[in-house]
């Protein structure tokens, strides 16, 4: 619960002023209270019985209560009294009401046996110490000190509280740090959200999908972010319409958060996401779709491949390569009858990521290629798998291959004998050539 005030006074007029007094002293140490006279800009023109039973039931982490003679007999003092006895009744282990009392007064449905401060033996000074030491009571003495400093200090002074305050789970903490979340700085805004995202709590998740409507794209960007670091699915959909924000870095998280979201549903977003204008945004689409590796996601990027155009059929292939679990094998192969030199290029290049000695028939067509780009990839795949493995393993994954095709791969990677083991292999072919 957010509470925009630590402290609300309640007090029949006669008693103002002392109780005027109590509030200045309250506001020069930096204690936030609701007294009228403070608020004279926020009640005027607003509905005074609604606006007061809010304040007095849902606003402030305590109500004072000021008792006399006075107090007893005035409407408005009973509206307040109601409005507050509301919110005492609704929490267990409550300490909401702090009565204070001029006189014996009794005070209709407030228990004889809760404790009160005789207000007869105490100066306005004193007795507004007590008060700040009764928060200091909800608040550690080193955290309240520390919310001073955001409530007044610099841009860097709050800050630098902000980011210290994350080391308290404590609800008093939590209601400061929200208050700030509007702050004027964006670094002190980004510190609070840090903050309240280290602190947990049942409430941070709703900040977080609130603040993805913030007219900042960094703190939609940051949401977004520690969104993702909670991985549930139930904010997927809070998430999903950011893919088209017109903020190039809003986007570039949206893409990150769904690879890390664990849900299929989303690769259809992501691959319509590849296609984004910024290469930052796509370049993260793509590196979250390498994330998913369920059949489903596998077929549907194999699909990508009869896509007309060529940069998404590149892009299908860079994700395919990343399979593991399910073998991407025929569909690269496949790519390498694409009409496309560029699609050629890129399956042969996944091939090498691959790794696959089935590989070697198919690269040594793809060496003949038209396209000088394809044909040197080849050899360069060709070479770093001919590397690892021996002359007899190589022999046998090639059987199947003619000997004009075998002829012009062996020419060609004469260019790469610094390599022993390919020096061994293009030996062993011209012998064979010779006996043959």
């Amino acid at each position: 619960m957010s509470y925009e005030y630590d402290v609300v006074l309640s007090f029949a007029g006669e008693d103002r002023e002392y109780v005027g007094k109590v509030a200045e002293c309250l506001r020069v140490s930096s204690v936030k209270v609701f007294y009228d006279e403070f608020e004279k800009v926020s009640l005027w023109g607003a509905n005074l019985y609604d606006r007061l039973h809010d304040v007095y039931c849902n606003k402030s982490i305590y109500m004072v209560m000021f008792v006399s003679s006075f107090y007893v007999d005035k409407k408005w003092t009973n509206h307040e009294r109601v409005a507050a006895q509301e919110r005492a009744f609704s929490e267990k282990n409550n300490e909401y009401i702090l009565p204070a009392k001029f006189d014996d007064a009794i005070v209709p449905g407030l228990p004889r046996t809760i404790g009160y401060i005789d207000l007869r033996k105490l100066s306005p000074d004193e007795f507004a110490g007590l008060i700040v030491d009764k928060i200091n009571c909800y608040m550690p003495a080193a955290a309240r000190e520390l919310v001073l400093m955001l409530r007044s200090g610099s841009a860097a002074v709050r800050k630098t509280a902000a980011s210290e305050l994350g080391v308290f789970r404590n609800a008093a903490v939590v209601n400061e740090l929200t208050c700030s979340v509007e702050d004027a700085d964006f670094e002190v805004r980004l510190a609070v959200v840090n903050s309240l995202f280290q602190i947990g709590g049942e409430g941070i998740a709703d900040l977080l999908l609130k603040l993805l409507s913030d007219s900042d794209e960094r703190i939609r960007g940051k949401s977004i972010q520690l969104l993702g670091r909670m991985n549930k699915r139930e904010h997927i959909q809070n998430v999903l319409y950011l893919f088209n924000d017109e903020s190039i870095f809003v986007r570039t998280k949206t893409a990150e958060y769904l690879g890390g979201c664990d849900d299929p549903t989303v690769v259809p977003m992501l691959v319509g996401m590849m296609k984004d204008t910024d290469v930052n945004v796509a370049s993260a689409a793509r590196a979250s779709l390498k994330q998913f590796e369920d059949e489903g996601t596998f077929r549907y990027i194999v699909n990508l491949l009869n896509d007309k155009d060529d940069m998404v059929r590149v892009d299908a292939l860079e994700i395919l390569e990343g399979f593991e679990e399910i073998s991407p094998f025929e569909a690269l192969i496949e790519a390498l009858k694409d009409f496309s030199p560029v699609v050629r290029k890129r399956a042969v290049r996944a091939i090498w990521y691959a790794d696959d000695i089935r590989a070697l028939p198919f690269l040594y067509n793809a060496v003949c290629d038209e396209d000088v780009g394809v044909a040197m990839a080849a050899l360069e795949c060709l070479e770093d798998i001919i590397e690892d493995r021996s002359v007899d393993v190589i022999e046998k994954a090639t059987a199947s291959v003619d000997s004009k095709t075998l002829s012009i791969v062996v020419d060609a990677l004469e260019e790469f004998e610094e390599s022993s083991n390919l020096s061994m292999y293009i030996q062993h072919c011209r012998k064979s050539r010779v006996d043959n």
